[in-house]
C-alpha cells in the first residue's frame, strides 16, 4: 500500500516538473507556438501560417508573422501563377486566432507581376501577435 502511494506521488511530481520546465514560448499565447527571441521580439508559427494562400491568380506563401517593440510585421511571398501580367492591387491581411475570430487587419500592396514572377509582401501594424494562428488575404474594395 505504501509503495502504491509513493508511485502515485512520484508520477504527480514528474507531471508538475514537466509543466514547470517547459519553455516560456511553448506556454505563451493560443497560437501553435510563439517563439520569444533573446532581444524580446516574437515570432508566431502554426500549421495554418505554413499553408499556401490564394488570391485570384496570386499564390501567397512563406508567411511570417513577427512582433518587435509592439509592432506586428507580416511578410510573405506573392507569385503570379496566371498566364497574364497582374495589375497592382491593394489587399487586406486579416489576422485570425485559432477559433477563426478576427484579431486585426493590416493593409498591404502587391505591385504588377509578370507571369511566374515573385514579389515580397510586407505590412505592419500596432497589434500583439500572441493569439495569431492564421491569416486571410482579401482584395480591398
Amino acid at each position: 500500500r505504501m509503495i502504491m502511494i509513493l508511485v502515485i506521488i512520484t508520477i504527480i511530481a514528474m507531471i508538475i516538473l514537466y509543466f514547470q520546465k517547459r519553455p516560456k514560448e511553448e506556454r505563451e499565447g493560443t497560437g501553435e507556438e510563439v517563439i520569444v527571441q533573446e532581444n524580446g521580439s516574437k515570432e508566431v508559427s502554426s500549421e495554418k501560417l505554413e499553408e499556401t494562400k490564394q488570391i485570384g491568380k496570386i499564390e501567397i506563401s512563406n508567411i511570417n508573422v513577427r512582433e518587435e517593440n509592439g509592432m506586428a510585421e507580416v511578410t510573405a511571398s506573392a507569385r503570379n501563377t496566371g498566364e497574364e501580367e497582374t495589375e497592382e492591387m491593394a489587399v487586406k491581411i486579416i489576422l485570425k486566432d485559432k477559433e477563426g475570430n478576427t484579431i486585426g487587419e493590416i493593409g498591404a500592396y502587391i505591385g504588377k507581376m509578370k507571369k511566374e514572377e515573385t514579389r515580397g509582401i510586407q505590412a505592419s501594424a500596432n497589434i500583439e501577435i500572441d493569439n495569431i494562428y492564421d491569416i486571410e488575404i482579401q482584395t480591398k474594395n
